[in-house]
């Protein structure tokens, strides 16, 4: 994998983390990048310590025994086992490595592919603007319109952008498109 592609996923990181909320430090040029390419320190977590992402850039595939040196590393001197954790790896993982994920141990954990994250979905120009909505704007929506959340449109949370922003089930986000006839078309979506 080229170091300018790896760069690429480390801006993008550092930008999906910050729309979530995470207090990241900016990104650093590119020539400082380089060296820690080279010295295999590219690991990066927030000024709060809540989340840790990892690049794992060996050839080989994920393992379990991966995946519980990563949470152990991440998790270890901390009280809270809730600390978030992000795994950027070349391919996709292999279905024991899913497996793994569905215990309820690792349910702070997220994977990502270099390839999923080479470019920033919410700068990309086909894609319209995507807000996620707090639980009190939520409410005031549902009571605006006067529905409830199972009459609004669905989307998955394995969607790009779900997982761009980490929603889960029961979440909604306000979509803005850019409209010929009326400027901007608002509407909603249920994360499923």
């Amino acid at each position: 994998m080229s170091q300018s592609t790896l760069y690429k996923v480390r801006t993008t990181v550092i930008e999906m983390l910050t729309d979530r909320g995470y207090r990241m430090d900016p990104n650093i040029n590119f020539e400082d990048f380089k060296i820690m390419y080279s010295q295999n320190n590219m690991d990066l977590q927030d000024k709060d310590s809540k989340i840790h992402i990892f690049f794992y850039n060996e050839t080989k595939s994920l393992s379990k025994k991966d995946l519980e040196v990563y949470y152990n590393q991440a998790t270890g001197d901390s009280a809270n086992p809730d600390i978030g954790i992000l795994i950027i790896v070349r391919d996709k993982l292999n279905s024991i490595v899913n497996r793994e994920l569905d215990k309820e141990l690792y349910h702070n954990i997220e994977i990502f592919t270099i390839d999923q994250l080479k470019i920033n979905i919410t700068k990309y120009n086909g894609i319209p603007k995507h807000i996620p909505l707090s639980a009190e704007q939520e409410a005031e929506m549902l009571a605006r319109y006067g529905i409830v959340k199972n009459q609004i449109p669905k989307v998955r949370s394995s969607d790009p952008i779900c997982r761009y922003f980490h929603l889960k089930h029961g979440r909604i986000i306000r979509v803005i498109r850019n409209s010929p006839t009326s400027g901007e078309a608002v509407s909603y979506r249920c994360v499923i």
